[in-house]
């Protein structure tokens, strides 16, 4: 999948436009950071090496979810953007797999109620060159 070169902030913008009707809730969370090559599920290492990977990122998020005081959803489609700094080729569906500790973290923080598909879907997800805000992950 090849990444856009467009502003971070419009691609979201335009996610977020395509959810439906005007009367449902939005909510950003902006991560400085991205997945670690090490929570990717073709790590070639130890197990162990990519449950820290996942654990940190499910830490990190929750902390900055509660933080931001990110209210909670009953349902959500999620929207990713994965700010990256140059236009390299990415394996698309790895870097969903990557999202994992991500939206564990949010369900840790009660964002969502569970990570099943009876509570959250996946919009499509983008990836956005931006030297200047990468790393950053937008959900």
């Amino acid at each position: 999948m090849e990444p856009e070169p467009v502003d971070p902030k419009t691609v979201l913008a335009r996610a977020m436009k395509e959810e439906g009707p005007g009367g449902l809730r939005k909510a950003v969370l902006e991560l400085p950071f991205l997945p670690t090559r090490a929570s990717s599920p073709n790590t070639r290492g130890h197990w162990v090496a990519r449950y820290k990977a996942n654990r940190k990122l499910k830490e990190d998020t929750f902390m900055l979810a509660m933080s931001k005081q990110v209210p909670a959803f009953e349902k959500a489609r999620i929207t990713i953007v994965y700010v990256v700094k140059d236009n390299r080729r990415r394996d698309g569906d790895n870097w969903l797999s990557m999202a994992k500790g991500i939206i564990d973290g949010m369900v840790e923080a009660k964002v969502f109620k569970d990570d099943s598909a009876e509570y959250i879907s996946f919009a499509p997800f983008r990836f956005v060159v931006d030297k200047g805000k990468s790393p950053m992950t937008i959900i």
